[in-house]
């Protein structure tokens, strides 16, 4: 099994199993726009945090993400939720949330922006997905995030 996260308002990652190009990805790594600059990590790794799913990316130089899916839209844990049908699908203002790290400055978190939206295709030794969100800092600067894929490593 593999686990696709891909965000609403991302066209490429449609409903089902889709992992929205995440595949074509060497293993380990990821691609977006960060505040319509390319960004890239080459280390993207996942893992189980109690009951939530944590996808961490470290850019060699840059922004560093992390994604974490607490629960899905229903209400129920990610565990839970992922031992069910596919695919999962998980707010990142409510249900989770997604972090930027600059290298300088503050950070930026969906939960304190406009927020995205998360679908998981499947959950295995892999996280493919993809991803896209609105987020904030604590002095209220926005910064975009969107066409990003990743394909994890991890448990």
């Amino acid at each position: 099994m593999w686990i696709a996260l891909s965000l609403l308002g991302l066209g490429a990652c449609g409903g089902g199993r889709s992992t929205c190009g995440a595949e074509g990805l060497p293993a380990g790594s990821a691609e977006a726009e960060v505040a319509g600059e390319p960004w890239s990590a080459d280390a993207v790794s996942w893992a189980w945090a109690g009951s939530s799913l944590q996808v961490n990316a470290e850019a060699s130089e840059g922004w560093l993400l992390s994604l974490v899916a607490q629960w899905d839209r229903d209400g129920v844990d990610l565990e839970a939720a992922a031992a069910g049908d596919f695919p999962v699908e998980v707010d990142l203002a409510d249900g989770g949330f997604a972090v930027m790290y600059p290298s300088e400055g503050g950070s930026y978190a969906s939960n304190k922006g406009a927020g995205g939206s998360l679908s998981i295709a499947a959950i295995d030794r892999e996280v493919l997905g993809c991803f896209s969100f609105s987020a904030a800092s604590a002095e209220g600067e926005t910064l975009e995030v969107s066409g990003g894929a990743f394909r994890a490593s991890g448990e």
